[in-house]
């Protein structure tokens, strides 16, 4: 066969003749070979120094019969490697995701296989093993956990291999050669057979241990889920310990509670293996956005979303979990899929529903990343805590205490809980990723704000009248109450009126307040702003008012200055980062006669509207979604991959 092989081979030859001088292939021959060669030693030291030490024939053949049932998932083992190691090797997949689905996939198939082998009915084994072998019963148990372990070891040593960590794998390998000897030694002189089997069990299980946590700490994540796929098999393959005495039922059981799960895991694993094959390994990511960009009166968080994903849609396959409102249907832009999740009745049952449903969602949409997005009253849900796969979160909001001062409702224990969950977080801006490494000291933050498209800078040239203001009709947080009292006390000075674009909860309220301040007739407020019209519509006003309590980021001040508006905003966290001496005017925070002054200042002076507003392009045209989605997806690769920190904030 060697003969005819090298027949076959003839036109390969010369290439075989150049790589013989390659010394990086001969480096990787010799680690491969190492590791092999450990891992073989190991499989098979027992069994050698049983033969030479062992002088009672009968319990030598006892022993090794035991093995060849209690080693199955040896074998399995190195079919999961064939599938692991050039998936590895090309680098066509991220090595912790890898890595993660082949050893859950190990546990979810060979923990039922070795529960079976533990609790074969007394019927199996003496029909198996005939009268002349000894007590196979007894050693098949441990010698089943035995061969777990080993099984592990074959599997994990094939990581190492394709990522050429030779020389630790196989020095650790050879530590854990010497200590098997040692107590295959030790357990055979204690009890022969039984505490030879003993010995190998915890070596084999020392061993993996040390391996595993090798592993690691290679690939950050790809234990995750593990330990809970592990336990699910454990609990479903207990009760054949209780039906081992009634071979039917435990047959009926092994086949039905043990057998088909596994065989549902690897059907799973296969179709993820084609489906990453055919999107070209894609990783998936599962955004939990809340908002659906579509939904009336959807706000800047929405608009990241959808932004930011769609130019991501070529890296990563990308499904969008919102939550569900009236008339809401699924679909498909740009190669990114929005779903529904909850009731769509009403803005606090949708909202409520939603955050109900999200342990469904992250059910039904497998995914290799999961983007939590946080959003009002409390922030998060500790979505790290729900799955096993990588977690990051998105904050462009962290007010549940001033939701809980408005609502007596403990939304702030929420938000504490959910942020301690979190890992990885991405702040939209300077000053909130401060607060977040305040309030999270093991957390990486780093800063991706919101962007801008390039439309944004087109130039404008439309006459400018009025005060306008943009955004949710609410007072709580946006503080219309403060606009209208400053405009009131200013009104009889200027001539712009106050346009307030938008609507919400709050509409009837402010328009009473408007009345009650003898402005009625001074403030319009003229309903939802289309999307496709808010850039023109900014770029029509003489000045744009933001008199927010607080705020996440601040888009309406960001576009107001990219058209070309100056703004008025209170000196709040966020905003500060967005509008400058050189582009606005920042007030107290909370002074509404302040924010009075500062608006009819800019309004009796078109000369100083006209450098502000000049100067606002410029100091805002970093902010481009399109470099902002590039250090978002960097974040996401990292996370995915598990490498060491870089620096992925966007700098102006």
């Amino acid at each position: 066969m060697a003969g005819g092989s090298f027949i076959v081979m003839k036109p390969d030859l010369r290439w075989v003749r150049g790589s013989l001088k390659n010394r990086g292939l001969w480096t990787d021959a010799k680690g491969l070979l190492g590791i092999q060669a450990g891992a073989a030693v190991l499989a098979s030291l027992d069994i050698v120094m049983a033969s030479l030490l062992v002088a009672n024939r009968s319990h030598l053949a006892t022993y090794q019969a035991a093995q060849i049932l209690a080693r199955v998932p040896v074998f399995v083992a190195s079919s999961l490697s064939l599938v692991v190691f050039p998936r590895l090797v090309a680098q066509r997949a991220h090595p912790a995701t890898s890595t993660r689905d082949v050893i859950v996939l190990y546990a979810q198939i060979c923990i039922p296989i070795t529960m079976v082998t533990v609790t074969l009915p007394s019927i199996v084994t003496h029909h198996l093993f005939p009268s002349g072998y000894g007590d196979v019963a007894l050693i098949l148990p441990v010698a089943a956990l035995g061969g777990f372990s080993m099984g592990a070891i074959n599997l994990i040593t094939t990581f190492f291999q394709a990522s050429r960590s030779f020389f630790g794998t196989t020095a650790l390998l050879g530590v854990g050669i010497v200590l098997q000897g040692v107590l295959v030694g030790t357990g055979l002189a204690l009890d022969g057979i039984f505490g030879l089997t003993v010995a190998v069990a915890i070596g084999a299980a020392v061993i993996a241990s040390a391996l595993m946590i090798r592993a690691h700490h290679t690939w950050p994540g790809c234990s995750a889920g593990v330990a809970r796929a592990g336990l699910t098999s454990v609990l479903l393959a207990t009760p054949l310990v209780v039906l081992r005495g009634r071979p039917v039922i435990w047959l009926a059981w092994a086949i039905g509670g043990v057998g088909l799960p596994a065989l549902r895991s690897l059907l799973r694993f296969s179709a993820k293996t084609a489906r990453n094959e055919g999107r070209g390994g894609r990783p998936r990511v599962l955004h939990l956005a809340f908002e659906d960009p579509r939904v009336p009166g959807s706000g800047g968080g929405s608009v990241r979303t959808y932004e930011i994903n769609r130019r991501l849609a070529d890296e990563f396959e990308i499904t969008v979990v919102c939550a569900r409102y009236p008339g809401a249907k699924d679909w498909v832009e740009d190669g990114v899929r929005y779903v529904h999740v909850g009731l769509g009745f009403g803005d606090t049952l949708s909202r409520v529903s939603y955050f109900i449903c999200l342990p469904l969602a992250l059910w039904r949409w497998d995914s290799d990343l999961v983007i939590e997005d946080f959003s009002a009253p409390f922030s998060s849900v500790a979505v790290p805590w729900m799955t096993s796969r990588p977690t990051i979160g998105i904050v462009q909001w962290l007010f549940a205490s001033e939701k809980t001062a408005q609502y007596h409702l403990p939304f702030g224990t929420v938000e504490r809980v959910g942020l301690a969950s979190h890992r990885d977080l991405v702040a939209v801006s300077d000053d909130l990723a401060v607060e977040l490494r305040r309030r999270n000291r093991e957390a990486e933050v780093v800063v991706v704000p919101n962007g801008l498209n390039d439309e944004a800078f087109d130039p404008r040239v439309l006459p400018r009248r009025d005060i306008a203001y943009l955004g949710r009709l609410e007072i709580a947080q946006k503080g219309l109450d403060l606009l209208l009292q400053g405009y009131a006390s200013v009104a009889d000075q200027i001539d712009q009126d106050l346009i307030l674009g938008g609507d919400g909860p709050d509409q009837k309220e402010l328009e009473q307040l408007a009345a009650d301040l003898g402005v009625a007739d001074r403030v319009h407020f003229v309903g939802r702003i289309p999307k496709d019209q808010r850039l023109d519509w900014l770029a029509s006003a003489d000045v744009v008012a933001m008199p927010s309590r607080y705020e996440s980021f601040g888009m309406v001040a960001a576009e107001a200055l990219a058209v070309g508006s100056p703004v008025v905003a209170f000196d709040i966290p966020c905003l500060r980062a967005i509008v400058t001496a050189t582009t606005g005017v920042l007030v107290p925070q909370i002074d509404a006669t302040g924010l009075g002054q500062a608006l009819a200042s800019l309004c009796r002076d078109p000369q100083r509207r006209a450098q502000l507003g000049a100067a606002g392009p410029a100091t805002v045209s970093w902010m481009r979604w399109g470099s902002l989605a590039a250090a978002q997806s960097k974040m996401y690769q990292r996370v995915l991959q598990r490498e060491p920190a870089t620096d992925l904030e966007a700098t102006k």
